[in-house]
């Protein structure tokens, strides 16, 4: 699928870069459309879209594919209200952290032929250049809306689809995107009970400390979604730890230098 018309709900950071894409990627008209009047105005007016309908099911009668782009509950309150707008033969996407409770509510509306799961892996503000990859879930049974979500992505924004079913998504989410927020969390209350009044944190302590603020709804409710899966790689970590504090405690340091070589060469594995 490669539109003429691109929809996007929630015109935020990812909105106006996608938007962008979009256009050096040959769509004619990109529309927007946020809750509030005065940002719709301001996305006109900033040329971020071409134009900002005030009712949702304008846009979604006017777009052959549409993508939500709020937070994790935003996206399902706008699927749920609006998802049943959008005609077959037109497809609709989130792009958001977490797919599976997306995926099953629009398996339950039945859009599982109009709706795919999608997640770029790239940072909200980015660039797309470089070909970015983009994970695309199937809801249900759709693997037809899934492959022309997979092509819009491919086609307009040079991006590399993967399928990827959103229980394998979410529990790599987990891994490579969820687990340094939730030990920064733990480590941040370590450091609170245990750190003395006035001593100050190093350059790397602060770095390892930094968490979503109650304002990133992104991530918070992000991570809420994805719970289970990750409550379980913090018990991998925890689990980890206690390794590691049984190297430290050992009679030599044979085991913990083990311990950090292999730490070592793992992280120059990610390296170009």
């Amino acid at each position: 699928m490669h539109p003429t018309a691109l929809g996007i709900l929630g015109i935020g950071a990812f909105a106006r870069a996608l938007a962008h894409r979009a256009r050096q990627g040959g769509v004619a008209t990109v529309l927007g459309w946020t809750p509030m009047p005065r940002d719709r105005v301001a996305s006109v007016r900033d040329g971020i879209v071409d134009d900002a309908p005030a009712r949702p099911e304008d846009l979604l009668a006017r777009c052959d594919v549409v993508v939500l782009a709020g937070d994790a509950a935003q996206n399902l309150d706008w699927l749920e209200r609006f998802g049943p707008c959008i005609a077959p033969g037109r497809y609709l996407t989130d792009v958001g952290m977490t797919k599976r409770a997306i995926v099953a509510r629009a398996g339950d509306l039945g859009l599982g032929d109009r709706f795919a799961g999608s997640r770029p892996v790239l940072e909200p503000s980015a660039r797309w250049d470089g070909g970015v990859v983009v994970y695309v879930t199937p809801a249900g049974t759709g693997d037809e809306a899934a492959r022309e979500v997979a092509h819009f992505w491919e086609s307009v924004c040079g991006a590399h689809p993967v399928l990827l079913d959103a229980e394998r998504h979410d529990a790599q989410v987990a891994l490579s995107a969820q687990l340094p927020a939730l030990v920064a969390v733990a480590l941040a209350a370590v450091l609170e009970s245990r750190l003395p009044p006035g001593v100050g944190l190093s350059g790397a302590a602060q770095d390892f400390t930094r968490l979503p603020c109650d304002g990133d709804l992104v991530h918070v409710s992000a991570l809420w979604q994805n719970r289970d899966h990750g409550a379980a790689v913090l018990r991998h970590a925890a689990a980890a730890v206690e390794r590691l504090a049984a190297s430290l405690e050992a009679a030599g340091p044979a085991d913990f230098a083990a311990a950090l070589a292999a730490a070592q060469a793992w992280r120059r594995s990610l390296e170009p």
